[in-house]
């Protein structure tokens, strides 16, 4: 009995051992599986490796033979925005595309491939319609086109211009100038009288003015100021008019300064722009101007006079061809550029031959009134303090200080001096007094003698 029941305690000790080795076993058979699942699912891959392998090598292969189709083209030489060299550059820019294409594949890499190529102005330009990642940037034709509209220059307006001075009213040409009024003796001067010329958009000249930025700088962006309803419509009106006279015309550059409108003396409203942030980067440039007095010494001995009203003069100098693109504005309804400089004179002038005075004694000019006995102030600008009280913005109030102020100032403007023109030819003297307190000095000119000796 002793021994069964040792034996039976064994038995019951060693079943869950042998539970144990059977579940072992079990995840040794799974695992065993799986190993093998694991293994082809390896010999699959690693077919698809080297079919993939084989693939990229003959795309190697064929991406060599594709490349070594294309033949090699020297670059075009840099383009500085020269107007005669713009479109044989362009030309072959496009000449290297066609002829390699998969290498400049996309239309951002030849804008780029341009863009490399520039110098200068044109340099200048492109990089600041690269920044500020302008549409045409995007394009290669969009970027050829604004190249040609900004650099290119074309006969096309010199051959509009020379048709129409051919359409004739009558006997007479539609382009004659109206000289009524003007001398014979100016007649062979009568194409500074064409109003039809001065309102036109001139053509380059050696002196165009030329904007300078200073080095890493492009032209900032411009608030957009809100306008009124009679503010916008004398804005489409002085667009529409510069549109159609060539002196302005249509931007893409994102930058440009901001557009507004001040009302004049008259009440109408003047166009204005603001440039401070172009002339903050812009090389000041300084030229010697001619002083008033030294104008007026060459009046000396002149007894007749002739004066003449430029016009149109702001407009009579073209922007440097390049950097047109510089003199952006924003208005609510566009973006422009101009093509004239706003604001200037320069020579090659137009005049308004109804403003002009031929052969006269007496001429006023910038306040003052020259004759043969020699300069003085203008009567109306002397009277122009009397008319202060006149005034619709200030309260009139008329007192006795007001009353003897204006019997001062009567006398003293009534009786302006009237200063002859200086001789250089005779002699000057300085005449100081002898005061403790302060220099006061006499500038004379011996101008009596030759009075006495005239007469």
């Amino acid at each position: 009995m002793t021994e069964r029941a040792d034996q039976s305690g064994d038995s019951t000790e060693l079943d869950p051992l042998r539970y144990a080795l059977r579940q072992q076993g079990a995840a040794f058979g799974q695992q065993t599986s799986r190993l093998n699942t694991t293994a082809q699912d390896v010999e699959v891959l690693v077919g698809r490796v080297a079919g993939l392998l084989n693939q990229v090598t003959e795309l190697q292969r064929e991406l060599a033979i594709s490349r070594s189709s294309e033949p090699d083209v020297n670059s075009p030489p840099l383009y500085d925005g020269d107007p005669n060299a713009c479109q044989p550059f362009l030309s072959k820019c496009a000449l290297v595309f066609s002829l390699q294409p998969r290498r400049y594949a996309t239309e951002e890499a030849r804008v780029a491939y341009v863009l490399t190529l520039l110098t200068g102005r044109a340099r200048e330009w492109g990089t600041a319609v690269w920044d500020a990642q302008a549409p045409c940037c995007h394009s290669f034709s969009a970027f050829q086109a604004e190249m040609t509209q900004l650099f290119d220059r074309s006969a096309r307006g010199d051959q509009e211009v020379s048709l129409l001075s051919c359409l004739t009213q009558g006997r007479s040409s539609v382009s004659a100038p109206n000289v009524t009024g003007v001398p014979e003796e100016y007649h062979d001067l009568c194409t500074v009288f064409c109003k039809s010329r001065a309102t036109s958009l001139p053509s380059h000249r050696p002196y165009d003015c030329a904007i300078d930025l200073l080095p890493g700088t492009s032209p900032p962006k411009g608030r957009l100021y809100s306008l009124s309803s009679p503010e916008r419509e004398a804005m489409d009106k002085y667009i529409n008019e510069s549109l159609h006279a060539g002196l302005i015309r249509h931007s893409s550059l994102p930058a440009g300064a901001g557009f507004f409108l001040v009302q004049k003396k008259d009440g109408s409203l003047r166009p204005c722009i603001d440039y401070r942030g172009l002339n903050e980067i812009t090389v000041k440039n300084k030229y010697p101007l001619p002083l008033m007095s030294t104008a007026f010494e060459l009046l000396q001995g002149a007894q007749v006079f002739t004066k003449l009203d430029v016009c149109n003069a702001y407009h009579l100098v073209r922007i440097h061809e390049g950097d047109e693109w510089k003199t952006a504005f924003n208005t609510p309804t566009g973006h422009y550029e101009y093509l004239v400089l706003p604001r200037l004179l320069e020579n090659q002038l137009f005049v308004k031959a109804e403003k002009c005075e031929f052969h006269a004694d007496t001429v006023s000019f910038l306040g003052h009134v020259i004759s043969p006995r020699g300069v003085e102030p203008d009567s109306s600008k002397i009277a122009a303090p009397l008319m202060a009280l006149t005034s619709t913005k200030v309260l009139f109030r008329w007192n006795p200080q007001a009353q003897v102020a204006f019997d001062n100032l009567k006398s003293r403007f009534v009786s302006a001096p009237v200063l002859c023109f200086p001789d250089p030819e005779r002699q000057f003297i300085v005449e100081v007094d002898a005061s403790e307190v302060g220099i006061f000095y006499l500038f004379l000119f011996l101008f009596f003698l030759f009075l006495q000796v005239q007469l």
